[in-house]
């Protein structure tokens, strides 16, 4: 085997977050990349190169006072590989929260890819041949996570100053 002459990849995160109303607030994150790949040292002419960007919102609601709700929307724009390239995909992940007995206990439910749409599909070309292939995991899956707080905890410690869900450091529901 052989590999690459060079992978160069670089990029930047951007994350904005925001308080529409106290009981709904957002947090959008986009992240751009370049990846330049040279494989002319394998075959010639086998050379890729890509501008990727891949998005995530994630919707939080606080609906009454110790449960709140969230949505998340990710999509994943191609990236790229030596000969070929994935399609983009697109999922939608649900969750609610409740907290109990003085916000000791916390009880999430989550709902991975809602819809379905979580799959990975490439054609790959190349000079003597042309493959597709499609690979569909068991995305939708519902999960429920019990945590119980011993003790006394310090958030703003923990959490860099950010807090907890109550103080909008976003909580234990971003398990997406």
């Amino acid at each position: 085997f052989e590999n690459f002459s060079t992978e160069d990849s670089y990029g930047a995160e951007f994350v904005v977050r925001n308080e529409f109303f106290p009981w709904w607030s957002a947090t959008s994150s986009l992240n751009v990349n370049r990846t330049i790949l040279d494989a002319s040292n394998i075959e010639a002419g086998l050379s890729n190169a890509l501008t990727n960007y891949n998005a995530r919102v994630m919707m939080f609601f606080k609906v009454l006072k110790q449960t709140s709700l969230q949505a998340t929307y990710s999509y994943w724009r191609p990236w790229v590989m030596a000969q070929g390239q994935p399609r983009p995909f697109t999922f939608i992940d649900l969750g609610i929260r409740s907290d109990f007995f003085s916000n000791k206990l916390s009880v999430n439910l989550t709902v991975s890819d809602v819809f379905d749409t979580r799959e990975f599909y490439v054609t790959n070309e190349g000079f003597n041949f042309s493959q597709e292939f499609r690979r569909k995991r068991e995305s939708q899956a519902v999960s429920i996570r019990l945590s119980y707080k011993f003790g006394q905890q310090d958030n703003n410690r923990r959490r860099g100053g950010q807090g907890d869900w109550d103080n909008n450091g976003g909580g234990g529901m971003d398990m997406f």
